[in-house]
């Protein structure tokens, strides 16, 4: 993975499209889980909500290709 993304002029850290791509997700699995009442389950849900969400932005870090 390169370190800067060229958009018409403007470089951007591919690290920004991963946590955007990221947060897509996060909210798509986020409305899920609360659409379910699964987030009873969790001690602290604003906790696992943050790491669900550091997972997701890791997978999709590991999970692109070199750009």
């Amino acid at each position: 993975m390169k370190h800067e993304l060229a958009f018409q002029g403007l470089l951007a850290p591919s690290l920004l499209l991963c946590m955007a791509t990221g947060l897509i997700l996060w909210t798509l699995v986020d409305r899920a889980l609360s659409g379910a009442d699964l987030w009873r389950w969790f001690w602290r849900p604003p906790l696992a909500r943050l790491a669900l969400l550091a997972a997701l932005v890791a997978a999709v870090a590991l999970l692109a290709p070199d750009f």
